[in-house]
């Protein structure tokens, strides 16, 4: 009887065991989103962006968690920028930047297209331009202080 009352117990354990994995399953594929894959390399960074070069008509800049993957990129003019989210969060972008990464000094440059909150979602890819105006413009993202990027177009 003695017997019979450990594998019971051992039986009971097993089954407690593979309930949590079973939950734990479940809550894994619940908070994973449909259809998307892990793009990032090993060093955690989502691959860098194509920059403008000269003949192409659109240039695209990815973002990660809190920041553009690229400080800078150079469009030609007439063109438009793609902003790429490869993070699990949101971005919402507007014209200006981060003043000493702290401090948010929204506008908009003369000739830059305006753009006020603009959700990327995850995953997403938003279209801004296009650049008619030859100079150097500000975008910034609202919810992560310090991410800034500068467009300049030729």
């Amino acid at each position: 009887m003695i017997n019979m009352y450990k594998m019971s117990r051992v039986l009971k354990l097993c089954m407690l065991a593979l309930t949590v994995l079973a939950f734990g399953s479940i809550i894994l594929a619940a908070c994973a989103r449909p259809g998307s894959t892990s793009q990032a390399p090993a060093g955690g960074s989502p691959p860098a962006a194509s920059g403008g070069n000269s003949g192409n008509s659109e240039a695209s800049v990815s973002m990660n968690a809190t920041n553009f993957t690229e400080k800078s990129v150079t469009v030609s003019k007439g063109s438009s920028l793609s902003l790429v989210n490869s993070s699990s969060v949101i971005h919402i972008i507007s014209n200006g930047t981060w003043e000493n990464g702290t401090t948010p000094k929204p506008g908009a440059e003369p000739g830059a297209p305006k753009v006020s909150n603009m959700t990327v979602a995850t995953g997403q890819t938003e279209k801004v331009g296009p650049f008619t105006t030859a100079g150097t413009f500000q975008l910034l993202c609202t919810v992560h202080p310090g991410m800034n990027l500068t467009v300049i177009v030729k």
